[in-house]
């Protein structure tokens, strides 16, 4: 009565195996690029934190001749080089590494040189870069958030 017949089945699969290839190959393009995302905001943060220490520790030598301002463009000019694009936040840390307070560097009126646990031994850098997802498989839009720390002894 009814003919067993396989005509029609290798299209079927063909099209199915097609689709989870591509699924594949969207997942792999949108993970690459979160990646690449997050490692050009750390690799710029890590520049940034490492030229705004070294700008700390010349500032300080100067004794009351401190200048945040330059501290902070030091900080500025190595993300911008180093492709940070996206936010960024720099902040004086003490000998243990936490933040003196939530003031970031631009704000403050002076540079709190010297010793002690109110004084500034390094500098945290924050960078946050909103990614794109080409296929949206992580989201239309993510962000990426990185930190950086540095401090001298």
């Amino acid at each position: 009565m009814f003919r067993k017949n396989g005509n029609g089945q290798a299209i079927i699969i063909l099209v199915v195996g097609l689709v989870a290839l591509l699924a594949f190959a969207a997942l792999a393009i949108d993970a690459g690029n979160a990646y690449t995302a997050k490692r050009e905001a750390q690799n710029a943060a890590d520049a940034a934190v490492l030229a705004g220490t070294r700008q700390l520790v010349i500032e300080c030598s100067y004794g009351s001749g401190a200048s945040g301002s330059n501290i902070s463009s030091k900080i500025d000019a190595m993300a911008t080089a180093n492709n940070a694009g996206g936010d960024l936040q720099a902040y004086y840390t003490n000998d243990s590494g936490s933040r003196l307070n939530d003031d970031e560097i631009g704000n403050w009126l002076f540079v709190p040189c010297g010793c002690g646990a109110t004084s500034a031994r390094g500098i945290e850098v924050v960078v946050e870069k909103n990614t794109t997802s080409f296929f949206g498989i992580f989201g239309a839009d993510a962000t990426t958030k990185v930190t950086a720390k540095a401090r001298y002894a």
